[in-house]
């Protein structure tokens, strides 16, 4: 994963970069959430702030939900195939790609 990051300038901001700042303004975010829960009257259950404790409920849900569907199709959380990786060399050269539909043969599209 690591060596596909670092592999060109496009993946390192869109695979790396990215998703980093992404999480980390997430994570400001929930962090900020939690600390003006606390300092700002409202709704409360449980002594703190109805909005914090729906979304740790949610959390409490989504993440055994989670980790169920990877034990059942791991398939979700992998890295596949690129499919610009498949895609064949304007010059005509490289592999053929995939067909569109399973059974049909691609070469049959290039003749029209």
């Amino acid at each position: 994963m690591v060596r596909h990051i670092f592999s060109s300038a496009k993946n390192f901001v869109f695979v790396g970069l990215a998703p980093l700042i992404g999480g980390a303004v997430l994570f400001w975010t929930f962090a900020k959430s939690t600390i003006d829960s606390f300092q700002k009257p409202g709704t409360e259950w449980f002594g703190v702030e109805s909005s914090w404790v729906m979304g740790i409920i949610l959390l409490a849900i989504g993440i055994p939900i989670m980790l169920w569907t990877a034990s059942r199709d791991s398939s979700l959380f992998k890295r596949g195939i690129d499919p610009m990786d498949q895609r064949p060399d304007p010059d005509g050269n490289g592999p053929e790609p995939p067909p569109i539909v399973p059974g049909v043969d691609a070469s049959i599209l290039r003749e029209a």
